[in-house]
């Protein structure tokens, strides 16, 4: 049997030229949903490490018996990226003494970049729907904490004081009297470079005064 042999098509010039600008199309359109998950996923890594440097500096000023504060403020890299960053120190001799001689530090300051610390207010609606306990106080605009340094790094006021109850609060001397703020908020927004859209990705962590415990706040 003779068979011929059947030539292969080729593609021309111009079906070449329109998958490759079906194939640009479709990873133009992918980019914005690809920066809109990975922005997801920082605002949502940044707040569980800030619960978890929380529930750290609540857990020591309860164990060590001492007041514990935390310190959160706005920095930048070395790149000129945005970051927030939180320092945690102890009391030495389990008082609300803040001066730094009777202070030491429980753990390396926290860095969480690419994003920027703000108040409860400026968050989106629908991240604000999210907590039904009233409106919490914002750490970003406590003026009534404490001053300490990491190194020669210095922190504060923008501070939360633990007790050795447990308890938080925004007045970094409190006496005897003194008691727990109700709700505390560490709020964080999304920056892409150093651009903070007014549609950024956002998210906090909300502190119950009363126990200490953090709570994540999030779009689900």
């Amino acid at each position: 049997m003779i068979t011929k042999n059947k030539k292969g098509r080729s593609f021309t010039l111009v079906e070449l030229l329109v998958v490759i600008g079906i194939m640009v199309l479709l990873a133009v359109l992918a980019v914005p949903a690809f920066n809109s998950i990975a922005g997801a996923h920082s605002v949502v890594s940044g707040v569980y490490r800030v619960q978890a440097f929380v529930e750290l500096a609540r857990d020591e000023a309860v164990s060590r018996q001492s007041y514990v504060w935390i310190a959160v403020t706005n920095a930048a890299s070395g790149a000129n990226t945005p970051e927030v960053v939180l320092a945690a120190t102890a009391s030495i001799d389990g008082s609300t003494n803040n001066i730094q001689t009777n202070l030491t530090s429980i753990a390396p300051p926290l860095r969480i970049s690419g994003m920027v610390l703000t108040n409860w207010g400026a968050l989106k609606p629908a991240t604000q729907s999210f907590f039904t306990n009233g409106v919490p106080e914002s750490v970003s605009t406590n003026t009534g904490g404490i001053t300490f340094h990491y190194g020669s790094q210095p922190f504060g006021p923008a501070t939360i004081t633990f007790t050795p109850r447990g308890e938080a609060m925004l007045l970094g001397t409190p006496g005897t009297t003194d008691g727990y703020t109700e709700n505390i908020d560490i709020s964080l927004r999304q920056a892409h470079g150093t651009t903070v859209s007014a549609d950024a990705d956002d998210a906090a962590v909300v502190i119950d005064g009363a126990t200490g415990n953090p709570l994540i706040v999030r779009i689900q």
